[in-house]
């Protein structure tokens, strides 16, 4: 009995050490806006995304910097493509339009607007801003960002 109870016990540890290490993401990568390498290994990211790990992306969105405006992001890669062995894209899950509010420190949500966005190591990305009742395309933009990479350990 006791040994069955050391194992059951064993397993539980093991189980929860185990699930508590699965939780963690670490910076894998960092891309400057012309796609330079600011730290990590591109070709780690890489081999993260054959390897279909979870990826996360992470961004800074400055508007201003007198009075300070600005946002920062980081949301979960829901579709990744490498091209040429050289560049990843991730293309985010559409989300639901917000607009900051900097004198409430708030988000207000945009009624109706769904945005997708694709980003990429290039520093390159690109938008969608759309309407969900008309399917009407609000917005259509690209850009260039720096970008931080994130790998779940």
């Amino acid at each position: 009995m006791i040994k069955l109870f050391l194992q059951v016990l064993l397993l539980v540890v093991v189980t929860s050490v185990q699930a508590r290490s699965g939780n963690k993401w670490r910076l894998i990568y960092e891309n400057d806006e012309e796609g330079r390498a600011v730290s990590g290994n591109k070709q780690d990211l890489i081999k993260a995304v054959q390897n279909a790990d979870d990826i996360k992306v992470s961004w800074v969105h400055l508007i201003s910097e007198e009075p300070l405006q600005k946002i920062e992001h980081t949301a979960e890669a829901n579709y990744l493509t490498i091209i040429n062995d050289g560049t990843v894209l991730a293309q985010l899950k559409p989300f639901i339009g917000q607009s900051p509010d900097f004198d409430s420190q708030h988000i207000i949500l945009d009624e109706n607007i769904e945005m997708a966005i694709v980003v990429a190591t290039s520093g390159k990305n690109n938008s969608i801003k759309r309407n969900t009742i008309t399917g009407e395309i609000i917005a259509h933009n690209s850009g260039k960002r720096a970008y931080r990479w994130f790998v779940r350990d």
